[in-house]
């Protein structure tokens, strides 16, 4: 009792099906002969995906065959040395030891370092595994190691990073001077910053961390509070005696959009990721109400409009428990203030 197909029919394909009639050759023949193959967005996307690599398959072939040629030439001409497998018991118990790590780390008698980008491994700062500890060092270090010394510019650094970011590797460090460096190659189009490849690297990098649950808390805590610093430090800095108040502004939506520590609630755990969110989001706003100093009264009138209208109406609006809890921080701050003694401000 199999039924028929009737002509012009709608066909739904399930991802097996479709992988059959590829293998078969049917699939591109379905349209042809007066059906609508429907299938799921699932494999839409998988499939959109392997058309985009393999635009760039070409250049992946070539990247491997530049590494091998580069490791052939050098271990001809003696730079590089190849170590020894390790001699080990084949029980499963043992297997570990065919891991390409564990090899990294039998051969350090042999060498003065280790370079490892494995969280595991370079969370600390030696290894020692007989009796004489071997500094641990990771690609980063590598890149400041070349700049300082001179082999490489402090562009090509940047340059590094950023090719290291839109490849995947995470936990990248930001500082003030790179993001300065890259905010100020950007341009600004109405109120909006258009970002160039570098400042889109940063963002989408540190989105990869966000979204996932990658970030080790309370371990990695240092790599997200100096992240976040950085951009509050990066706000200050754009508003200076010279700055394009319009440009500045921009630039400040750009960079407070990435510190949002409430981003980042699901890394904390579900017992304190509420109160964590709640307590580091105040932390950081009154940081930021904390105008730039050294500067014009100008300048930190037109700082102080910035915050009222980009993080102070909002939070009026969203969430009046915090923004009554704000206003109370400022006004014990300032009476506090108000009731210093002069000479006893200039003493400290």
């Amino acid at each position: 009792n199999q039924p028929e197909i009737a002509d012009r029919a709608i066909l739904y394909l399930d991802d097996l099906s479709v992988d059959y009639f590829l293998h078969l050759g049917i699939l591109e023949k379905l349209q042809a002969a007066g059906f609508r193959p429907i299938v799921s967005l699932t494999k839409i996307s998988e499939t959109n995906q392997l058309i985009s690599y393999e635009s760039i398959s070409s250049k992946v072939r070539d990247a491997i065959e530049h590494i091998q040629s580069a490791i052939n030439s050098r271990i001809e001409s003696k730079k590089i040395k190849v170590g020894g497998l390790v001699n080990a018991d084949q029980s499963s118990e043992q297997q570990i030891y065919k891991h390409p790590t564990a090899t990294l780390f039998h051969s350090t008698r042999y060498c003065d370092s280790i370079i490892t980008d494995d969280r595991f491994f370079n969370q600390h700062a030696n290894f020692d595994d007989v009796g004489t500890p071997k500094p641990v060092f990771l690609t980063l270090d590598i890149i400041d190691t070349l700049v300082s010394t001179g082999a490489k510019t402090a562009e090509k650094r940047l340059a590094y990073r950023t090719r290291l970011r839109q490849a995947g590797y995470i936990l990248v460090p930001v500082g003030e001077d790179e993001l300065a460096h890259h905010l100020a190659a950007s341009t600004v189009e109405g109120n909006k910053v258009i970002e160039t490849a570098e400042l889109k690297a940063i963002r989408e990098n540190i989105l990869c961390v966000r979204m996932r649950n990658w970030l080790q808390l309370p371990k990695e805590t240092p790599w997200l509070d100096t992240l976040l610093m950085e951009f509050i430090r990066s706000i200050k800095s754009l508003w200076r005696a010279d700055a394009d108040f319009s440009g500045a502004k921009a630039r400040s939506d750009w960079l407070v959009s990435q510190i949002d520590i409430r981003g980042w609630s699901h890394s904390f755990g579900k017992e304190i990721s509420d109160n964590t969110a709640k307590t580091g989001r105040s932390g950081h706003l009154l940081l930021l109400f904390t105008p730039p100093g050294d500067v014009p009264r100008e300048v930190r009138d037109e700082y102080w409009n910035w915050v009222q209208e980009r993080i102070l109406a909002p939070i009026k609006k969203q969430d009046p428990d915090l923004y009554s809890w704000i206003i109370e921080m400022e006004r014990e701050l300032i009476e506090e203030i108000a009731n210093t003694d002069i000479t006893e401000r200039e003493e400290t």
